[in-house]
């Protein structure tokens, strides 16, 4: 099972039981306004940080062939996806994504949402 943590400051989200849609898909599931534009991988609105569990995110998980590479440590979150094998897997993984101090979570300052999808 995959968790994925989003933090900005002190504001920690966390969602669990994460599935193979695109990251920024899920996230807007939870009701998380995400800062994003193109939706295709283009132009970076929606690029983060990778603090942790690089090696669960699948680049350019569904083939559209974004043209932007955020570089390493970095996930686009409209495209990149988590490896089918990470989900599958009876271990857990625990995928922390940092944004931008400027994005907006919409939360207040020190909130600490849990919100469980797959358990």
């Amino acid at each position: 099972m995959v968790t994925l943590e989003v933090v900005q400051g002190s504001a920690r989200i966390r969602v669990a039981g994460c599935d193979d849609r695109p990251l920024l898909e899920q996230l807007e599931a939870c009701d998380l306004a995400i800062r994003s534009l193109c939706c295709m991988g283009a132009c970076s609105t929606c690029a983060v940080r990778i603090r942790s569990g690089s090696e669960v995110v699948e680049r350019d998980a569904y083939g559209i062939g974004c043209s932007d590479d955020p570089g390493p440590g970095r996930a686009l979150l409209c495209v990149d996806g988590i490896l089918t094998s990470a989900i599958e897997e009876d271990r857990d993984h625990l995928l922390v994504l940092e944004l931008a101090c400027g994005a907006d979570l919409g939360l207040p300052h020190t909130a600490l949402i849990f919100q469980g999808l797959g358990r």
